[in-house]
């Protein structure tokens, strides 16, 4: 029996990756194709131009998702299907190259990735995080939980005086508002980016920014300054009716 050298190369590898304990008896190997070699250098030579791909990859099933990173990116990724089951990857929207956009699916899933390597061969595997990663992992999506639950409570704080206030509780215009909150939670440095298209009502609503405060002081890591988008009919419900309580 004979066997072609590309065939030996891709033995090799697997046997390399069963022996680091990535993949498993009990589920099979899943590898995404598409429909061109996978196999490309752990890093472009000197002076070769690094490859960039247009992903469009909405949050969804991570199997899903891997289908479509190997169609725009030519590569596969090679995984156990008992590590796919059950995880939702990550979306991607950009110009990446296939490992970064890999490791950006991936990144709220539990698993890492790695270029392996054995011989000409080289591959994209997905394994288990290990505790540092997981670790690290955790710690981002604790930072984003209280981001946005601190981006919830300004922008609520905000809409209740903007209703407050006949001039900018009216519905029917769109602003564009810029501004910061300082350690006392109050609102700072406010300006109007794109107008509501009355001068009047402009200013006003900076004069209610300005009385706003904030029941708790923002997160040190809270990117500043901050925007909200006003929209026509937006400000148009029982929150902004004046005689609700």
């Amino acid at each position: 029996m004979t066997s072609n050298s590309a065939s030996v190369s891709v033995l090799a590898l697997a046997g390399y990756l069963i022996c680091l304990g990535l993949l498993t008896a009990s589920g099979a190997v899943r590898a995404q194709l598409a429909g061109s070699s996978p196999m490309r250098p752990v890093a472009p030579g000197v002076g070769e131009p690094v490859q960039l791909f247009n992903f469009d990859i909405p949050a969804q099933p991570l199997d899903s998702a891997l289908d479509q990173f190997s169609a725009t990116s030519g590569r596969s990724a090679l995984v156990s299907s008992l590590l796919v089951a059950g995880r939702t990857a990550s979306p991607v929207r950009g110009r990446y190259t296939s490992v970064a956009a890999l490791r950006l699916l991936i990144e709220d899933t539990g698993l890492e990735a790695e270029e392996v390597s054995a011989g000409s061969v080289v591959a994209l595997v997905l394994k288990p995080a290990g505790p540092q990663a997981l670790a690290a992992a955790a710690a981002a999506r604790s930072s984003k939980e209280r981001l946005a639950s601190y981006d919830g409570l300004v922008q609520a704080s905000i809409w209740r005086a903007i209703c407050a206030n006949p001039r900018t509780g009216a519905s029917g215009y769109r602003a564009l508002l810029q501004f910061q909150v300082d350690p006392g939670g109050r609102i700072r440095s406010a300006r109007v980016l794109s107008t509501s298209g009355n001068k009047g009502r402009d200013t006003t609503l900076l004069e209610v920014l300005h009385r706003v405060r904030i029941s708790q002081p923002p997160p040190m890591d809270l990117p500043q300054p901050l925007l909200m988008l006003i929209l026509p009919g937006q400000i148009d419900g029982p929150a902004c009716d004046p005689g609700a309580t």
